[in-house]
């Protein structure tokens, strides 16, 4: 289980995606989201990738992904996600 705290804000460089084969808890809140985004001024990061099963349990709430590839549900995954927007992206789920 990794959990990422309300306010957190992560930066992602040279199209590296964020890989979750376990479970991902991204919970921010209306007032303070959870910032997943590129480090730098150009250009898109990976996806963030659920693969598997395991990571079945995995929930995005009231986070913010901005110019990523793409979020992907692989081999099962099954993820929650709601109270989010994902913008500047080349594509969405």
């Amino acid at each position: 289980l990794f959990v990422i705290k309300e306010g957190a804000e992560l930066n992602f460089y040279n199209s590296l995606p964020l890989s979750v084969k376990g479970t991902l808890n991204a919970q921010g809140t209306a007032m303070d989201s959870i910032i997943f985004t590129r480090g730098g001024s150009t250009g898109t990061w990976g996806s963030i990738r659920f693969d598997g099963s395991s990571s079945s349990n995995s929930i995005l709430n009231y986070v913010k992904v901005t110019y990523a590839s793409d979020i992907q549900c692989l081999n099962s995954a099954n993820v929650t996600i709601q109270n989010s927007r994902i913008q500047d992206c080349t594509e969405g789920i």
